[in-house]
């Protein structure tokens, strides 16, 4: 007799989010304050500087980012029907120049999944001390879409690296990739294995000591969190400022071929931004993150 084979879900980690870190990401003339999150199943220190150093990497971007983005959709048109591909590729890079001991800590935790939770003070002005650091960070999103015969499958993926360059030399510091499927995160590859076992083997919940706000299913349905705080942060991040990208002025270059029994054309979109962003709070809702986001171009040169 034959029986149903059945999937066993991963076991599941339960953690509860502090009420601050709903509160309001407040900035002033000299400072901006951001958010650092760690991998989960990390021992408390790794975790800790983990967090530290994304906080400052999130921090120099919403500062001052470059962003070169490239779009290409191309269609093919034959007499059984058409085919089409859509891709799109966005990537930002910055500079931190800057002493890291006068980046202070606000407010942190280590949740049950051993994830880091920091609240970071950045200074906006420059230290002009002589233990500045130089760190690069850089991350991608890359969108695509195809119709094949009337079949659709898209994709997202999403990279985020982070170096340290010491007079010239490069240390590799993180180093993070995944791809999503269904608004679900796949394919995750970090450069910690301590991190690589615990994203294979567990899902993640969180409640809430109080509530967070609330999502609208339409204009901001959030992303999960099952696979992580960091995943869903860093996603939210990347998908809003591409948002904002999509309505910058653009250029359009347009190639064409036809025949009698096949078109062909090819449109390509190419821009580069120089961005300044800020992130005012998080919203928290059945296992969904949003991140409350606002952006501004300072220059764009196509």
């Amino acid at each position: 007799m034959l029986s149903a084979q059945t999937t066993t879900p991963p076991p599941a980690v339960y953690s509860r989010i502090p009420a601050w870190l709903y509160e309001p990401l407040q900035v002033g003339p000299d400072r901006l304050l951001v958010l650092g999150i760690s991998d989960p199943g990390l021992p408390d220190s790794i975790a800790r500087q983990q967090a530290f150093i994304r906080g400052v990497a999130i921090g120099s971007l919403a500062i001052h980012s470059k962003c070169s983005y490239l779009c290409d959709f191309y269609t093919k048109e034959v007499k059984r029907g058409a085919d089409s591909k859509f891709q799109e590729i966005y990537r930002f890079s910055t500079l931190f120049s800057g002493d890291l001991d006068e980046i202070n800590v606000v407010a942190d935790i280590i949740l049950k999944s051993n994830e880091a939770i920091l609240v970071l003070e950045i200074p906006l002005k420059g230290s002009g001390s002589s233990k500045d650091e130089l760190l690069i960070v850089e991350t991608v999103l890359y969108n695509q879409e195809k119709d094949v015969s009337g079949r659709k499958r898209m994709m997202r993926k999403y990279d985020f690296t982070l170096q340290l360059d010491m007079d010239g030399d490069l240390h590799d510091l993180d180093d993070i990739s995944f791809f999503r499927l269904n608004r679900k995160a796949n394919g995750i590859k970090t450069s910690l294995p301590q991190s690589q076992v615990a994203y294979d083997s567990l899902e993640y919940y969180y409640s809430s000591h109080g509530l967070s706000g609330q999502l609208d299913d339409q204009f901001n349905p959030g992303t999960s969190t099952t696979q992580g705080l960091w995943i869903a942060y860093l996603s939210q991040i990347l998908e809003q400022i591409s948002l904002f990208v999509n309505e910058a002025s653009s250029e359009t270059a347009k190639v064409s071929d036809q025949t009698n029994a096949i078109s062909v054309e090819l449109n390509r979109e190419k821009r580069i931004l120089y961005m300044t962003w800020r992130m005012h709070k998080l919203i928290l809702e059945d296992q969904r993150l949003h991140v409350d986001f606002s952006c501004n171009s300072s220059e764009f040169d196509n």
